[in-house]
């Protein structure tokens, strides 16, 4: 729905492998296989819970993308990553795998949140994810961990969440209100981080119960920021001149694009 119906963003023109890690319930998967069915789509996770697909075109694999050496027996057209903000210890190990397991001129998207508007919760939140090894505010870096990778063409969209129905548009009304659910399930799973950031258990109840009602009223016009991030890996006949960001034979970057040299940002 945040996406007006699309699966992703990146300008991928028929691929013929694709890679969605971090795969899930498979649902990203089985649906981009059934509108790309010349596309030979294979999903990944670290636990094999997804359906038999009902697409010939689709398959799913235990793996740990972080870890484990990818043996897949060819590179990927596009790779594809959604909701994978706690998945790793260190996402640039995945980015780096992705950056050489694909084919040139091969897209990598991501499509993670940022944070929501509650600013205690969020301060707690990221310090008790800290204590576990997760970063949780490395969202808004993955342009510039795409960029130092050694992808091009590195694009930033943030997409608009609104964590209740509060909107008057009946499109994001209902975003609005899968958006409360979701954060209403993640504060009650997440007690445990609370704790890690130094909270007792009284105050992390008394924190949460702050943050429920704080969703739940309409008058509070809240949002996520969510992130599209997505990039390209570059041909071999292209050079970069690492000052100007600009790439042979004769391209730069348009104006529009100017990115301090990481990659544009575009804000509906």
């Amino acid at each position: 729905m945040l996406l007006e119906g699309r699966l992703g963003l990146a300008p991928v023109q028929s691929p013929e492998y694709v890679l969605d890690i971090a795969t899930g319930t498979g649902i990203w998967a089985l649906e981009y296989a059934d509108q790309n069915p010349k596309s030979k789509v294979v999903g990944t996770d670290l636990s094999r819970i997804q359906p038999s697909p009902w697409v010939t075109n689709c398959s799913f694999e235990r793996e740990n993308s972080e870890m484990a050496e990818w043996l897949f027996p060819y590179k990927f057209d596009y790779i594809h990553l959604r909701a994978v903000l706690t998945c790793f210890d260190d996402i640039t190990t995945v980015i780096k795998k992705s950056f050489d397991h694909m084919n040139a001129g091969g897209y990598i998207e991501f499509m993670d949140p940022g944070a929501p508007a509650f600013e205690r919760w969020n301060e707690l939140f990221a310090k008790g994810a800290a204590a576990i090894g997760r970063d949780m505010p490395r969202t808004r870096l993955y342009k510039d961990y795409l960029f130092e990778t050694g992808f091009v063409d590195v694009v930033e969209r943030l997409v608009p969440m609104p964590i209740n129905p509060w909107p008057p548009d009946p499109g994001f009304k209902q975003m609005g209100r899968f958006g409360e659910q979701n954060m209403l399930k993640v504060i009650d799973s997440l007690r445990k981080l609370t704790g890690l950031a130094g909270l007792t258990p009284e105050a992390t109840e008394e924190l949460i119960a702050q943050a429920k009602r704080e969703i739940g009223d309409r008058r509070n016009h809240t949002y996520f920021p969510w992130y599209v991030v997505y990039a390209r890996k570059p041909h071999p006949w292209e050079t970069r001149d690492m000052d100007t960001d600009a790439w042979a034979p004769g391209r730069k970057i348009p104006t529009e694009e100017i990115h301090a040299g990481k990659g544009k940002q575009v804000v509906p």
